[in-house]
């Protein structure tokens, strides 16, 4: 993670940076700890030594090659404004004139299965999660089967109306050039 200030020593802002760096993964580090009680920060990972890696993976390649597509379940973005339903992300690449029909078709079948599972007060939280990693895997792969172009991807994304609830907190990412 890439910091900037305002400093004109570059030591110091280098020493700063790793600094930062060092700091933001020890926190990784003890999420992932096997002796952390990760049920007091709310968190399920099913391979910890896989998550691991793939952490370790991303940190060592830098701020450079790391994108993020991470709201599913409308966790950043709201899900309607003004009354009008927003789509989350999967739904933005529904959106995409490049996905088939039968894309769509099998993507409004998967949500018409696992939605109601989502959403079922009487279904305990550790027997939806295989649900929802099932519908998420299945939808991602058909996604990624419709071989989308980013260019239009990119036009789908800018026309798609994404609302975000805290863009404060996105400005800020962005002060940390994460974006």
């Amino acid at each position: 993670m890439r910091i900037k200030h305002s400093s004109h020593d570059s030591t110091h802002q280098v020493d700063q940076t790793h600094h930062h760096e060092d700091r933001s993964f020890e926190r990784l580090k003890c999420l992932l700890n096997p002796h952390t009680q990760l049920d007091s920060y709310q968190i399920h990972i099913e391979n910890v030594e896989r998550t691991w890696n793939k952490l370790e993976t991303m940190r060592t390649a830098g701020p450079d090659a790391l994108e993020v597509v991470s709201d599913f379940d409308h966790t950043m973005s709201k899900f309607r404004e003004n009354g009008v339903k927003i789509p989350s992300c999967h739904g933005i690449f529904e959106m995409d004139p490049e996905v088939t029909e039968l894309a769509r078709n099998k993507l409004k079948a998967l949500t018409e299965r696992y939605f109601p599972i989502e959403f079922d007060p009487a279904l305990p939280v550790e027997d939806k999660i295989p649900h929802m990693i099932d519908w998420w895997s299945t939808a991602h792969q058909i996604i990624v089967d419709c071989r989308l172009h980013r260019k239009a991807l990119e036009k789908t994304v800018r026309e798609c109306n994404l609302v975000l609830r805290y863009a404060h907190a996105y400005q800020s990412i962005q002060s940390f050039d994460l974006c």
